[in-house]
C-alpha cells in the first residue's frame, strides 16, 4: 500500500507537507501542491480513513466578547486530552452570532482543514447547524439540544438525575416543603428536564411541588418563606449565589431556616459566604466521549445517532443543613 512516505520520497518533500496537501489545506504553494497531487494519482494513492490524521474542532457557540463559562472549560480540556491521546489535531474556532451567512460556519470549518466539530456552549445557532446538517457534515453537541424537524447528537449531563439527587438529599434532611427556584427565559430542555427531576422526586414523596420563578434580581424570599418553604432547589448556581446573597441581606440563616441546593458544581461555590451544596455536572467525562465519538466518526465508524446522558454527582457543603445536622448529632451524649 502506498504511503505519504513513499509520496514524500518521489515528490522530494516532507511528509507533513504532503500531509498537508492531501488533506486540502491551501497553504502549500500551487506547484508544490500539484505535483503531490500528480505524484499521488500515478501511484495509486488512496486515503484510508483508520490511517490518515484526523482534524477536530471545538466551536465555542457563546456570544463572541463574552467569557468562556467556567463550567465548559471542563469539557473543553476532556476534548483536549482525548485529542492528544488519539494523536488527533485540535482547532477552536469561536461562532459569529452576528454573521448573516448561516454557512459561514461550515466554510470555515473546511477552509481550517477541520474534519468534524464539536459544539460547546449555550447559545444554539439553529441556521448554522442545519447548514453543517445539509452538508453531512460530522458534528456533535455537548449538551442536549433538537431542532423541530430533526434529531441531533450530543452527549449531556443526565439532568433529571441531578433535579432528583438534589431533592431527594434534601428530603433526606427532613424538608417537607421544597421549592424549586427557575428564571424566567425560553424553555430549554436542560432546564425543563431539571424541573421534571424535582417534581419526580417531590412526588414521589407525596409532597406537593413548589415552582418559584425570578426575573433578573428579584428573588421572592419573602413569599417563599411565607408559604413554609423550609428548604430551595435552584436549577442553576447563579441563582443560588444570589439566593445566599438575598437571605444574608434580610437576615436570614442558612441553612438553618432556609436550606440551599444547586444545580452546576461552579469552582468557586466552596467560597461563598456560605460553601454552596451542588450537583455536579461531569464536564470534563463529555468532553472526552464526544471526542472519541467524533474521532470514531472520522476513523471510519458508522455514524449512527448518538444521544448520551452521563449521571451526576451530589457535592455535599454547608448550605443544605446535612454538615449541621452530622454536629449536631456528633454532641448527643449516650447514657
Amino acid at each position: 500500500m502506498v504511503t505519504l512516505k513513499d509520496i514524500a520520497e518521489k515528490a522530494g518533500t516532507s511528509v507533513s507537507t504532503v500531509s498537508l496537501v492531501l488533506s486540502g489545506n491551501e497553504r502549500i504553494s500551487t506547484a508544490t501542491r500539484e505535483k503531490v497531487l500528480r505524484i499521488a494519482n500515478e501511484m495509486g494513492y488512496r486515503k484510508d480513513k483508520r490511517q490518515q490524521t484526523p482534524t477536530l474542532a471545538i466551536v465555542l457557540t457563546d456570544k463572541p466578547g463574552g467569557p468562556v463559562s467556567n463550567l465548559f472549560q471542563e469539557a473543553v480540556l476532556g476534548v483536549l486530552d482525548e485529542t492528544m491521546a488519539s494523536s488527533a489535531v485540535l482547532q477552536i474556532l469561536r461562532y459569529d452570532a452576528q454573521c448573516p451567512d448561516p454557512r459561514q460556519l461550515l466554510l470555515e470549518l473546511r477552509t481550517t482543514g477541520s474534519h468534524g466539530a464539536i459544539m460547546i456552549g449555550q447559545y444554539f445557532p439553529e441556521t448554522a447547524i442545519r447548514a453543517l446538517r445539509n452538508a453531512q457534515y460530522p458534528h456533535l453537541f455537548i449538551g442536549s439540544r433538537s431542532l423541530p424537524d430533526a434529531e441531533l447528537d450530543w452527549v449531556a449531563s443526565d439532568y433529571a438525575q441531578g433535579a432528583r439527587l438534589a431533592t431527594q438529599h434534601l428530603l433526606n434532611l427532613g424538608h417537607g416543603k421544597i421549592a424549586a427556584l427557575r428564571r424566567h427565559m425560553p424553555s430549554y430542555t436542560r432546564y425543563e428536564e431539571r424541573l421534571l427531576g424535582y417534581r419526580m422526586a417531590i412526588e414521589e414523596a407525596g409532597c406537593a411541588p413548589l415552582i418559584f420563578t425570578t426575573d433578573g434580581n428579584d428573588l421572592p424570599v419573602r413569599q417563599m418563606l411565607e408559604q413554609g418553604v423550609t428548604a430551595v432547589f435552584t436549577l442553576s448556581y447563579i441563582h443560588a449565589a444570589k439566593l445566599l446573597t438575598a437571605c444574608h441581606a434580610l437576615g436570614i440563616a442558612v441553612p438553618q431556616q432556609l436550606a440551599i441546593v444547586a444545580f452546576d458544581d461552579h469552582p468557586s461555590a466552596h467560597l461563598l459566604s456560605v460553601p454552596l451544596t451542588t450537583i455536579r455536572q461531569p464536564l470534563h467525562e463529555l468532553g472526552v466521549l464526544a471526542a472519541r465519538t467524533v474521532l470514531a466518526w472520522l476513523r471510519g465508524a458508522p455514524r449512527t445517532l448518538v444521544q448520551i446522558r452521563v449521571q451526576t454527582q451530589l457535592i455535599v457543603r454547608d448550605s443544605c443543613g446535612a454538615n449541621l445536622k452530622q454536629a449536631d448529632q456528633a454532641t448527643v451524649t449516650t447514657y
